[in-house]
C-alpha cells in the first residue's frame, strides 16, 4: 500500500474484514464443524447425517456466522422453498451459503476397504506400488464405532492437515510483487509515453 501511494499508482483501497470467526467455526478444535463431523463418524453405524446436523445446531446455534435451518426458522432457498432441519447456513465473507448434510457422514469416512489397498500395493507397476504400499489409509469401515480404533484418517482430517501444511509453507516464504510495465496505451513497440 505504501509503495502504491508513494508512486501514485491507483489501486482498490477496500479493507477486507477479518474472517477469523468464520474460520474458527469451521476448523477450530474441539467444536469446529470439521471436528464435530469427525467425532460423529467415530460413532459408527448409529451416525447419520441428521444426527450430525443436530450436533452442529446444538453446538453453534448462537454463533454469529451460523444459522440453524428448518421449517420453523422461516429461512428459504432461492426458489422460495423452506429449508429443512438437515441444512445449516454459514455466513461467509461473500455472503450466506446453505449447506445440506445429506451424505456428509459417508463422504467424510471415504471408506476404501483394506483389501483394496493391499491389492493395489501388490501392483506390477512400480509407481502404483510405491504410492500405495505405505499409504495412510482412510477411515477404515472394519473398525467403525470403536472410539480410538479407526484406522487412517477421515477426509476432514486429511484436508485440515493438508491446509495446515500449505499454511506453514506459505508462512516461511516472503511475498514478492512483480510490477509489469506498460510502455504505451497502443501496446506497440518503440513508442514510449
Amino acid at each position: 500500500v505504501e509503495e502504491y501511494s508513494k508512486e501514485k499508482i491507483p489501486f482498490d483501497k477496500h479493507d477486507f474484514p477479518n474472517n477469523q470467526t468464520c474460520l474458527d467455526l469451521i476448523d477450530k478444535k474441539p467444536m469446529g464443524l470439521l471436528s464435530l463431523m469427525d467425532s460423529e463418524c467415530l460413532r459408527g453405524a448409529v451416525a447419520t447425517d441428521q444426527s450430525l446436523a443436530n450436533k452442529f445446531h446444538r453446538a453453534h446455534k448462537g454463533h454469529s456466522n451460523y444459522m440453524v435451518c428448518g421449517p420453523a426458522s422461516g429461512l428459504r432457498h432461492s426458489d422460495g422453498t423452506l429449508t429443512n432441519s438437515s441444512e445449516f447456513i454459514i455466513k461467509h465473507y461473500a455472503g450466506p451459503v446453505i449447506y445440506e448434510t445429506s451424505g456428509f457422514v459417508d463422504k467424510n469416512k471415504d471408506a476404501v476397504y483394506d483389501h483394496l489397498y493391499d491389492s493395489v500395493a501388490e501392483s506390477s507397476f512400480q509407481l502404483v506400488k510405491a504410492l500405495f504400499s505405505n499409504a495412510q489409509r482412510p477411515f477404515s469401515p472394519k473398525n467403525q464405532g470403536i472410539p480410538g480404533k479407526a484406522t487412517g484418517q477421515t477426509v476432514a482430517t486429511r484436508f485440515t492437515t493438508s491446509l495446515n501444511d500449505l499454511t506453514e509453507v506459505l508462512n516461511k516464504t516472503q511475498t514478492r510483487f512483480v510490477r509489469c510495465v506498460k510502455t504505451n496505451d497502443l501496446k506497440k513497440p518503440q513508442i514510449f509515453d
